[in-house]
């Protein structure tokens, strides 16, 4: 199992990489990085760049992705017991 661990990290480290972010990044920081790297990235603002589309998918599929993971780094429980009955 060892082995999937090191794998989804080492993927993560990409996409922070694609965003240009760090580890520990917060959505807001990770909202601010897509939208920049999205207007530049852009193929209907590049044209001329054939692989543009490619990089903008990989671009999208690493924010989806960070943020999905940010959302379960901060899963909060409620300690208030009035909501159980």
């Amino acid at each position: 199992m060892a082995c999937a661990t090191n794998t989804v990290s080492v993927k993560l480290k990409e996409y922070r990489e694609i965003l240009g972010v760090k580890e520990g990044a917060s959505r807001d920081e990770l909202k601010v990085a897509y939208k920049k790297k999205a207007l530049q990235c852009h193929p209907d603002k590049n044209q001329d760049d054939h692989s543009a589309t490619e990089k903008f998918q990989k671009l999208n599929e690493a924010f989806r992705t960070l943020v999905k993971e940010d959302d379960s780094d901060s899963i909060c429980f409620d300690d208030d017991d009035d909501d159980l009955f």
